[in-house]
């Protein structure tokens, strides 16, 4: 890229990715100019892949990383969730947060809060 009196010269032509987690509407102007992809959720295997990914932790070896996935998912049919909840109650079991059999719904129910449906 070279600069020469305020004006950019490039050999590509430049690409913006924007996310949205369709929160909000776009104007139909903007949209039209957009190339748009959905994403559909992952699921159980593509969670599993994240998560050695991200955390190092295969999901297959232990029972209660699948039983957080398989949470996940079930709280998912209620309601929105993001894939970082997932990540975000992995790494906090990892660290040691519940110890109790009885602290595990109180745990799902602060780190996979609903951000859509009617419980959000």
């Amino acid at each position: 890229m070279r600069i020469t009196q305020g004006l950019v010269q490039c050999r590509y032509f430049p690409v913006v990715v924007l996310t949205s987690n369709g929160e909000r509407d776009f104007p139909p102007a903007f949209l039209r100019r957009c190339v748009r992809l959905h994403l559909e959720p992952p699921g159980p295997e593509k969670l599993a892949r994240i998560v050695r990914r991200r955390l190092g932790v295969d999901v297959e070896d232990g029972e209660e990383y699948q039983e957080l996935v398989q949470s996940f998912l079930d709280r998912g049919e209620d309601g929105d969730l993001a894939t970082d909840q997932l990540l975000n109650a992995i790494q906090l079991r990892l660290a040691g947060a519940w110890s109790a059999p009885g602290d595990r719904d109180r745990f799902l129910a602060t780190v996979m809060q609903h951000l859509t449906g009617p419980t959000a």
